[in-house]
């Protein structure tokens, strides 16, 4: 019986083995979830830092009519980029009182009677956005455009 002894103390060993190995893989999982816990915690206060540095920077400048020394090229960068969003802004107004004609989809100016393109009379035509390239609104009028494959 002495080979089965040894199978058995083998068998016993490699189990063993196994649990310390399991013990090992679920206490570095253990490990890696607290520190990915830890992480994100961080990350949370960092984030309200960088809330309160951005409140702290807001009240500055609008208490700032002028860059104290030191703040120009801030300041400047700030009124930069306000004058370029109030220029967006517009331009994409200007987008918005696009009209399109209800026949053939062109572009078409406000107060225009005719389509210049297909002479369709126009009347009441009202500003409409394409929606998703997939639908064209004109006259509160839901006009399907075909898609390549349907073409």
């Amino acid at each position: 019986m002495g080979f089965f002894d040894k199978v058995k103390d083998a068998a016993g060993s490699a189990v063993a083995a196994v649990s310390d190995v399991a013990r090992d893989v679920s206490d570095k999982s253990k490990e890696m979830t607290e520190k990915a816990r830890i992480n994100r915690a961080i990350k949370n206060e960092e984030a309200k830092i960088n809330n309160l540095y951005m409140a702290i920077g807001q009240k500055f400048f609008s208490e700032n009519t002028s860059a104290p020394a030191g703040y120009e090229s801030q300041f400047t960068g700030i009124n930069t980029a306000m004058s370029e969003i109030d220029r967006l802004k517009k331009s994409l107004e200007t987008l918005a009182d696009n009209l399109y004609c209800p026949n053939c989809k062109v572009r078409i100016n406000a107060g225009q009677l005719f389509c210049r393109e297909c002479g369709t009379k126009l009347v009441d035509a009202e500003p409409v956005q394409p929606a998703n390239n997939s639908q064209v609104v004109v006259e509160a009028v839901v006009v399907e455009e075909k898609t390549a494959e349907e073409k």
